[in-house]
């Protein structure tokens, strides 16, 4: 990685941020910290968005809706990711009827309601390949 230093930040350091961050938090799907996002976002400013993406293995394409202001953390994500998924069987299913609910990261919301017990959570494990 280039290293760069006048004033937005340096790249290679924000690298290894970067890469400590993956290492303790980080994998497919898990969204960077807004303070690194916003690093990220003034040295594409300075340098480009194509080689900062590059050396920071980011998302070109997220990087350069949030350098022009496109507001990426609202818009779909590039990368199937759930951040949070909270299952009350209690809640979601009864005798009478089980429902599902998701929210996207726009705000859209998606209800699946059907007659009768359904188990909600081994459904969503098989959705998402973890049942086996």
């Amino acid at each position: 990685m280039r290293s760069t230093s006048n004033g937005c930040g340096d790249l290679e350091a924000l690298g290894r941020r970067l890469r400590r961050w993956r290492e303790r938090y980080g994998g497919r799907g898990k969204r960077i910290p807004k303070a690194l996002w916003d690093e990220s976002v003034a040295l594409a400013r300075r340098d480009g968005v194509e080689s900062v993406a590059r050396a920071l293995r980011l998302d070109g394409g997220g990087l350069a809706r949030r350098v022009t202001g496109k507001g990426a953390e609202a818009g779909p994500r590039s990368e199937a990711a759930t951040d949070f998924v909270e299952l009350s069987a209690a809640e979601l299913s009864t005798p009478e009827r089980s429902a599902i609910e998701m929210v996207n990261g726009a705000g859209e919301r998606l209800r699946i309601e059907v007659p009768g017990r359904v188990d909600v959570q081994a459904l969503l494990q098989g959705f998402r390949g973890l049942g086996g």
